[in-house]
């Protein structure tokens, strides 16, 4: 009977040197190496999430239901339940602007610090906000909210700096300070009182800025609005909407050409108003 011949070790590794240039397509699954010339999907961000549990009340301490609850850059929007709270999940650690809001109070806002594989505990006492009769809406065009008629009305009486959302989509800013310097009335830089190497952007009021540079005195923040909402004061504006969410920008120097709605004492500095697109 004759003898069939094996191919020796070195007609083994002439074949396998050979199949590593034929197209991946040639190779079965089982021949192909995933680890080896493959590009690995990017991962998605693996960190730990974190969680918020909240509650809404009066100043009374009784619960608020249907209070809006809002989570800047995040795109988060709920309510709270019957009982006030409300509960967000899987939230990817960082810093937020968290709002509330509800009809006939005084809308608060926060910085808050999320961090991984824990559950902040908050919870926001709202003021009573003054009674104010609501008129009548007709909409005969395109559709916009209240905020955004009162805006176009101090728009068309010229006092102050308005950018409007066709604007913002022709400047093609990614972010909102950058959007911002655009501002005749606006000078961005850090808070002096947090050290260098701070990334944040505060808008102070140019006038005072001068004064500021030289000596760290007269530093003049100012006022942030989002949606009728005062921010922290020093406003962290990296931490606010990014241009593609906003509907428009109004911006006042001073008190006495601010709108009288928005006044009072720690508006001296000036304030920015800022719209955003989202419906209410």
């Amino acid at each position: 009977m004759p003898r069939i011949a094996r191919p020796g070790p070195t007609v083994i590794r002439l074949v396998m040197a050979s199949l590593a240039f034929l197209p991946a397509a040639a190779l079965s699954a089982q021949q192909r190496n995933p680890t080896i010339g493959v590009a690995a999907p990017k991962a998605a961000d693996a960190r730990p999430r974190g969680v918020i549990d909240g509650f809404v009340t009066d100043t009374s301490l009784v619960p608020i239901g249907a209070a809006e609850v809002s989570v800047l850059r995040a795109n988060l929007h709920l309510f709270t339940n019957r009982a006030g709270r409300f509960r967000i999940t899987e939230i990817t650690p960082g810093h937020y602007v968290l709002i509330v809001r509800r009809l006939g109070f005084r809308p608060i806002s926060q910085v808050i610090e999320v961090l991984p594989n824990d559950t902040m505990n908050l919870s926001y006492t709202l003021e009573p906000g003054p009674r104010v009769a609501l008129d009548t809406v007709r909409v005969t065009a395109t559709r916009m909210t209240r905020d955004l008629q009162e805006f176009e009305e101090r728009r068309a009486r010229g006092v102050g700096e308005f950018l409007t959302r066709e604007q913002i989509e022709r400047r093609g800013s990614v972010e909102l300070p950058t959007l911002l310097r655009g501002f005749r009335g606006i000078s961005l830089a850090s808070d002096p009182t947090k050290g260098k190497g701070v990334t944040e952007e505060i808008a102070y009021n140019r006038r005072d800025f001068g004064n500021f540079l030289s000596s760290g005195a007269g530093a003049c923040p100012m006022q942030v609005f989002i949606d009728g909402t005062p921010m922290p004061r020093a406003f962290d504006l990296s931490l606010g909407p990014l241009p593609s969410e906003i509907a428009g920008i109004e911006v006042y120097g001073g008190p006495s050409s601010a709108p009288a709605k928005f006044s009072g004492a720690d508006r001296s500095c000036g304030m920015i108003l800022i719209w955003t697109r989202v419906v209410r």
